[in-house]
């Protein structure tokens, strides 16, 4: 019995002061409601009219509500959701926040869903506008299905084992952070319009000090803040992020960075799309972080920007710097696609570094003094301002591409300098022009159609690309497959290569002409001309083996210089033509011949001219319309004169039949009249035109614009009439 007594003396002890503890409070500027384990709006208004009217709550019928005073929530559970019959709720206060907690150790905080948010302006009836320091602070909340507008910033802090889902934060004049969370998952955030009255610090979406947190299909649009930050964070994931327009990279310093972790450990960041920041656009920080398939255009400043980076790697990154000519200033631009840095004199630095498969359009790569332990393997660099520069200790690269830098050469350069132990391993320049080339070691470098002023590098060899045309006896076309042979070496290191400067001994003839590079990198080709070491060259032959249906031919001693290199990649410079014999008909026969006269001949560069036979032919001379200027030999290289109409070979085979070619440069002077290529000028040619009259386009020119003025007209139709009935000879 004395028990069961204490047990109710307890008992109504307990619910006494429950019951006495429960409260609201009234303030100036906020109402705390206290002690509440199952509260609402509805609740509060019903507390508060009898004494205050609808002076400080009140609502329209219609599921929108109005308050004066923050809200604040003290150890309680306080449900604003429709199913406790509000949908909207406008807040308007004299203090600095709307919505806030004041203690440790409640069960939920504010539990919402599905409600919108609006900073008030009760005077004008409006939404508020320079709300900067009237935000919102919810402690342990659950929140889903909510849309913020027109506040300062909200943060949402000490959360743990939940999801936030399906946040809009728009129009606001903050920020919205995830602080001291744990084990949470944050959805469909969707943050844009946000106004500052500078360019303030801070960022738009930060999750900070937190643990094993996931943030997924994020949308951050439109702001002068920073953009989305992660930061002080242990084990997090973040993907799907669409960040856009972080102020504007057309004039630099107006924005700052689109995404930045900071100081986190074992960060795993893909599928994200960055465009159009004011700073730099993806900012890494930390230990241990993974970031891949990553899309990053149009930065004021770098793409990836590595500040303080460790043991961490990059995978599949597409990195577009902003056009030069879209700047406002673009004297100021400074941009790089990706550059690794040691930060601040006061920073550590970046080391143990990996970053693969990734492509870089019209920036450039630079990895600064002080960062170490950098590997790089199938980067590839395009576009103008594609330029890799190194001052690192022990940095490796592989599979490095340059294709189609179209800068000013002497700004453009490969630097891999001022580490004592680098390596570079397969790195490959193409279609490139650049001033300089240096680093301290190197394996199968390969600079394939490019060309520089200076070099200073260790083991990098020079390639050109192979045009092979093969026709028959009578010209026409045939298909094929072309193997090439280094004559000097079998190593693989100096083996013919595809476009990609990739290994590739055998090539396809399709329509007898070899790939250009526009139409299949994979099936066009390039030879070594010469391999440097130090001061030490090595020069390079080749033989040709060509097999058709009609029969195979060898070509042998080919000998690649710099007259093979090609401004534009895919206009051929030196074409070799092989010829399939009619072996039924008396040899020694023709069976190759360059170069051919659709090459680009310019006044005074020298062309090697070449012969090639299936036998002995003596009697062998060059003349250059008409007067011999060679004898004895099946090449001769000729100083192109623009005034010269032919250049000849011919030979005696032993029975004293003449073996002859002619590259007719008269032909070649005057092909844009014959429109259609038929070595006649008639009536199909006028036609051409006509089809074509009043047809603008720049260079590449027309065929029908025969006088490559970037206009179809009058004046081409009279110059092929000015030819009209004139014959070539094929060649």
């Amino acid at each position: 019995m004395k028990y069961f007594k204490l047990f109710f003396l307890f008992f109504g002890m307990t619910l006494l002061c429950s019951c006495a503890c429960a409260s609201v409070s009234i303030y100036t500027g906020s109402i705390i409601v206290k002690n509440e384990s199952n509260y609402t709006v509805q609740k509060l208004y019903d507390y508060l009219y009898p004494t205050y009217g609808n002076s400080i709550i009140y609502n329209d019928s219609h599921g929108v509500w109005y308050t004066t005073r923050a809200l604040g929530c003290d150890n309680s559970n306080f449900y604003i959701s429709p199913e406790t019959g509000v949908d909207e709720l406008r807040m308007d206060t004299t203090g600095v926040k709307y919505l806030y907690s004041t203690v440790a150790g409640s069960n939920a905080g504010f539990i919402i869903d599905n409600v919108t948010f609006t900073g008030w302006n009760s005077t004008a009836d409006a939404p508020m506008t320079n709300v900067y320091n009237k935000g919102m602070e919810i402690y342990k909340g659950h929140i889903n299905n909510t849309i913020f507008q027109n506040v300062g910033s909200v943060k949402l802090y000490n959360i743990a084992d939940q999801i936030i889902n399906n946040i809009t934060y728009v129009n606001c004049y903050g920020h919205l952070l995830v602080y001291n969370a744990s084990n949470v998952t944050i959805s469909n955030i969707t943050v844009r319009d946000l106004y500052q009255p500078t360019h303030s610090s801070g960022y738009s979406f930060c999750l900070s000090n937190s643990t094993n947190c996931i943030a997924r299909d994020v949308i951050l649009h439109n702001t002068t803040k920073y953009g989305m930050d992660i930061q002080y964070c242990n084990y997090t994931e973040a993907y799907r992020l669409d960040i856009q327009k972080i102020d504007s990279y057309l004039a630099q310093n107006t924005g700052r960075e689109g995404f930045s972790t900071v100081s986190c450990n074992h960060t795993t960041v893909h599928d994200i799309y960055i465009d159009n920041t004011g700073w730099s656009s993806l900012c890494p920080g930390g230990n241990y972080g993974y970031y891949y398939n990553c899309t990053v255009r149009n930065t004021g400043h770098n793409n990836l920007d590595c500040h303080n980076v460790f043991n961490s790697y990059f995978d599949n990154l597409t990195l577009v710097a902003a056009p030069t000519a879209n700047y406002t200033n673009p004297a100021n631009k400074n941009t790089n696609t990706m550059i690794f840095t040691a930060g601040y004199v006061t920073s550590p630095h970046t080391t143990n570094v990996t970053v693969k498969n990734t492509t870089c359009i019209d920036g450039p790569v630079a990895i600064d003094t002080g960062v170490d332990h950098l590997y790089f393997e199938n980067i590839n660099l395009t576009g103008e301002n594609a330029v890799f520069s190194i001052s690192a200790d022990y940095c490796s690269l592989k599979n490095i591409t340059m294709i189609g830098n179209s800068g000013n050469e002497s700004k453009a350069k490969i630097q891999i300098w001022a580490g004592h132990s680098e390596s570079a391993y397969n790195v490959s320049i193409i279609d490139t022009s650049f001033y300089r080339i240096s680093a301290q070691q190197g394996t199968r470098n390969r600079f394939l159609n490019s060309r520089y002023t200076d070099a200073t590098v260790n083991n990098h060899t020079n390639y050109y690309y192979l045009d092979i045309a093969v026709k028959d006896a009578s010209g026409n076309p045939l298909d094929g497959i072309i193997t090439a042979i280094n004559t000097v070496s079998p190593s693989d290191i100096y083996s013919s290569t595809d476009g990609n400067a990739e290994n590739k001994a055998s090539f396809n003839i399709k329509s007898g002409r070899m790939y250009l590079p526009t139409q299949s990198r994979n099936d066009s080709g390039g030879i070594a001309d010469i391999f440097y070491l130090g001061r030490a060259t090595t020069n390079f032959n080749h033989n040709l083996s060509v097999s058709t249906s009609s029969g195979n031919v060898l070509l042998t001693g080919i000998d690649p210089d710099s007259s093979w290199y090609r401004p534009d990649p895919n206009i051929p410079t030196y074409t070799i033509t092989a010829i399939i014999p009619d072996c039924s008909s008396n040899g020694p026969h023709i069976i190759g011949f360059a170069p051919s006269t659709e090459n680009p001949f310019e006044p005074g560069e020298k062309k090697n001219f070449r012969i090639w036979t299936d036998g002995s032919l003596t009697g062998s001379k060059w003349t250059v319309d008409g007067v011999k200027v060679a004898e004895g030999t099946l090449n001769y290289t000729w100083t192109v004169n623009e005034s010269v109409s032919t250049v000849e070979f011919s030979g005696l085979s032993t029975d004293g039949t003449v073996v002859n070619h002619v590259w007719n440069f008269q032909s070649n002077n005057h092909p844009r009249w014959d429109v259609n290529k038929d070595y006649a000028v008639n009536f199909t040619d006028i036609n051409l035109i006509a089809q074509n009259y009043g047809i603008v386009k720049k260079a590449p020119y027309l065929d029908w614009d025969v006088n490559q003025n970037g206009t179809v007209d009058l004046d081409d139709l009279l110059i092929t009439e000015d030819h009209f009935g004139e014959r070539y000879n094929k060649n």
